[in-house]
């Protein structure tokens, strides 16, 4: 299309420079090529051609921002990073991982902060500083969550440093 466009462009100027007028077929050329490649811009943007979001790649950019960042990120930082809205980003979460995204990156914080439990020494650590550094401002909830998913509270993993 913009091959047929460059060329009647080129043949209008040529004859404007030259002084010898155009055809007529040239100016119906010109509409013609100039309606067709906006009618075609139009429709490729309607039907999203080239547009394909890829759920893998919007999953995998969310888990490296979280990891570069070491904490549960927002949602809107989240779309901001993946370039995609909020319910795209829950879309390519739910197709990959069948959940959402505020859980799955709860349950990344919960076991990293497990990790972080069992690597640091009482004295070194403690469960209130992992929690904050991690990302939860509800410290009931962290609780209630570590329990849940570890069987035993914060303070166990981490009296279990050797």
């Amino acid at each position: 299309m913009s091959r047929a466009l460059s060329y009647t462009l080129s043949s209008l100027v040529e004859a404007s420079v030259t002084g010898v007028a155009p055809d007529d077929n040239r100016e119906y050329d010109l509409k013609h090529v100039i309606t067709a490649a906006i009618s075609e811009e139009s429709r490729s943007r309607r039907i999203g051609s080239g547009r394909h979001i890829d759920d893998r790649r919007v999953v995998h950019s969310c888990i490296e921002y979280t990891e570069a960042v070491g904490r549960i990120p927002t949602i809107p930082e989240l779309c901001a990073v993946s370039h995609v809205s909020d319910r795209r980003l829950r879309v390519a979460f739910a197709r990959i991982y069948d959940i959402p995204p505020s859980r799955f990156f709860r349950e990344w914080a919960l076991n990293r902060a497990h990790d972080l439990l069992l690597a640091a020494s009482p004295e070194q650590r403690s469960v209130t500083n992992v929690a904050m550094k991690l990302g939860f401002a509800h410290m009931g909830r962290f609780a209630g969550g570590y329990k849940d998913v570890f069987g035993e509270s914060r303070s166990t993993t981490l009296a279990q440093h050797v």
